[in-house]
């Protein structure tokens, strides 16, 4: 399958991830799965654009981010900082995985050619790693990765980054449509007066609270790792 890239996608590119404080080593068109909520499906999570690994010339470190090159033009739609002990595998040509603090990350890549030229420059990363990324410590600690399932954490305003926080339709657990939904009880409990506060910041940006309770689970889990970061 050719590369869809066109002129004006790597245009995109360069603008969302600019080269002021940015190098980037390699961009190629996939979508990202993950192993979630089952660990043993892939589950794909309605996101696709131009999957780009960058160092990041101010933080030192190395991104895989994944920018949205639709008309909507919504910027990085999903990122992922690498981390120490970061494994990148190749489990088919076009289909590379890796770890996040939650489950496993697949990449399903549009164009062979661009997975493997993808693949070798994550795994050279280190030897063409800018002088100051090279002079740290490279990468985070495992486990204390920044990358999250539906959210980024730059890029764009906090309500886009809020809203990135509820699943696609195609993301829902199975559990969610069962016809035993209504008897489910919430993963968030409403009257606990610590919820309060982002339940809140939800509604205000418009988040319904059908969708809140549609999403409870998945919210639960990023507020947990917003108090933990």
């Amino acid at each position: 399958m050719p590369s869809i890239l066109s002129d004006d996608d790597k245009q995109t590119v360069k603008r969302t991830v600019p080269k002021g404080s940015n190098k980037i080593h390699a961009v190629a068109v996939a979508k990202l799965y993950i192993a979630y909520p089952n660990k043993n499906k892939w589950t794909y999570t309605g996101l696709q654009g131009a999957a780009v690994l960058a160092n990041d010339l101010v933080g030192n470190t190395f991104w895989i981010k994944l920018v949205d090159i639709s008309p909507l033009n919504r910027g990085v739609i999903w990122d992922q900082e690498i981390y120490d002990t970061f494994s990148y595998n190749q489990d088919r040509t076009f289909f590379h995985t890796f770890e996040l603090e939650q489950c496993l990350a697949g990449l399903s890549f549009a164009d062979e050619k661009e997975a493997k030229q993808f693949k070798k420059k994550v795994d050279e990363r280190e030897k063409n790693a800018h002088k100051n990324t090279k002079s740290k410590p490279f990468g985070m600690a495992a486990g204390t990765s920044n990358g999250s399932l539906f959210g980024h954490k730059h890029s764009s305003p906090q309500p886009q980054q809020a809203h990135s926080i509820i699943p696609p339709k195609e993301m829902a657990s199975p559990a969610s449509s069962s016809p035993n939904q209504s008897g489910r009880s919430s993963a968030i409990d409403t009257s606990d007066p610590s919820w309060q506060g982002i339940l809140q910041e939800l509604l205000a940006m418009g988040i319904t609270e059908d969708q809140i309770e549609e999403n409870a689970d998945f919210i639960k889990m990023y507020i947990e790792q917003k108090k933990a970061s």
